[in-house]
């Protein structure tokens, strides 16, 4: 008979990390990775999840089968602390645990997109009626991929620093991948799309009053700026009668306005957004994880799709390396009219125009 597994309830932002690096040291050891794990003393959550992973016939992050209850609670637990752990670089994340409405994935709904409203009657008079306009509509899911590329030598160094890159690698690919899509869908929905008037710190005041004239707000408003990393670092240095403009930023953000301030690599230079996060719904699904032994890979950033005779390939088997391949499924979608608005080309502070 099986033994029960005891599943702690607090998240646990290291567990999928050292699974990671388990599976792919595992493709070529006499057991496997739960084997490897085990040898090397690995935490109990993460033997735990290699042994369901290792005794259920389907993929990492799926939950059907026989140990599926189980690999669903342990993996469950894994996969929602790398999330917390990834929330730090990812806006979608941070917005998600800050006011956006959460809501299930693949699920047709009905959302209210319109408030019913309220009336004083008097005594004897009809009472009137009111409609709320509903859209029938769900949540659609996305596809975020992160492939990271490790060779033999570093997953066998057993030093906690290299867990922790290949962890940290993992965390940034999957944020970068999420939050590129998420800015699209953003920039998408925007409302008001204006250009900056000038650099002085004038100018960069009636920007920011124009954003916030042109976003549709309410009492339950959560809102936030979503800024590319050079307008974090200008908003940060501006300078205006002998002090900072914005005291509260800095070039990774902080708060402009008394509103919180994210900075996202996604964002284009010189473009800032204004959202409402309470008029944006989304959910993140389980991590999945798959590795590879053998197969081409073009090293670069803007592959080749689909590959052509000059393509250059590297040979993972032939290199002494092995592939992780992590995927999540995420969905996102602005569901109220004028939750987002921008502002492109910020040049606040140029020398030109700055105070001296």
């Amino acid at each position: 008979m099986r033994g029960s597994v005891h599943i702690p309830s607090t998240a646990d932002t290291k567990s999928l990390g050292l699974v990671a690096k388990y599976m792919m040291l595992g493709r070529d050891e006499h057991g496997g990775a739960l084997a490897v794990a085990e040898n090397q003393n690995a935490p109990e959550r993460v033997r735990n999840v290699l042994a369901a992973i290792q005794k259920t016939a389907v993929a990492a992050g799926q939950t059907s089968g026989t140990w599926g209850g189980q690999l669903a609670g342990e993996y469950q637990i894994a996969s929602d602390g790398f999330l917390e752990g990834v929330r730090n670089s990812s806006v979608f994340l941070k917005l998600l645990n800050a006011g956006m409405k959460a809501i299930p994935l693949r699920e047709r709904l009905s959302i209210v997109t319109t408030n019913a409203t309220g009336f004083v009657r008097g005594e004897g008079s009809a009472l009137p009626l009111t409609s709320l306009a509903l859209e029938n509509d769900g949540l659609d899911p996305l596809e975020a991929v992160c492939l990271v590329i490790v060779s033999d030598e570093l997953l066998r160094i057993a030093s906690p620093a290299a867990a922790a890159l290949l962890d940290r690698e993992l965390k940034a690919g999957v944020a970068e991948a999420i939050d590129r899509q998420f800015v699209a869908i953003l920039a998408a929905a925007a409302t008001s799309s204006t250009a900056s008037i000038g650099s002085t710190a004038t100018a960069a005041a009636y920007d920011l009053r124009t954003m916030l004239d042109d976003i549709s707000t309410n009492a339950a408003s959560r809102l936030h700026w979503i800024g590319a990393t050079n307008v974090a670092k200008r908003a940060s240095a501006l300078y205006d009668s002998g002090s900072f403009v914005f005291p509260g930023m800095s070039a990774q953000g902080g708060t402009m306005l008394n509103l919180p301030f994210l900075v996202s690599d996604q964002v284009a230079a010189g473009k800032l957004l204004l959202v409402d996060a309470a008029g944006v719904m989304g959910n993140a699904d389980l991590i999945q994880l798959e590795v590879f032994r053998h197969g081409d890979v073009q090293m670069d950033t803007s592959p080749d799709s689909p590959a052509t005779s000059s393509t250059v390939m590297r040979n993972l088997w032939t290199h002494n390396e092995k592939a992780l391949l992590a995927r999540t499924f995420f969905g996102a979608d602005v569901f109220r009219t004028g939750a987002v608005v921008e502002k492109t080309g910020i040049l606040w502070g140029n020398s030109a125009d700055s105070p001296a």
